[in-house]
């Protein structure tokens, strides 16, 4: 693509950062909730898009 060295650098923890953010507040969320709600929680937010872009070409 084109990127330099350092940009790639800058790329690559820019998405580590924003997992780890995520992961930790997915997580905190699950404790909150609890691990069946925050599941269904996920699906609700998630299923909508899914649906959404499955039948366009």
């Amino acid at each position: 693509m084109g990127a330099s060295g350092p940009a790639r650098q800058l790329v690559i923890a820019a998405y580590t950062i924003t997992y780890a953010a995520l992961l930790i507040t997915g997580a905190r969320i699950g404790e909150l909730l609890g691990p069946r709600r925050t599941f269904l929680a996920g699906l609700a937010v998630t299923r909508p898009g899914v649906r959404g872009g499955a039948g366009r070409r």
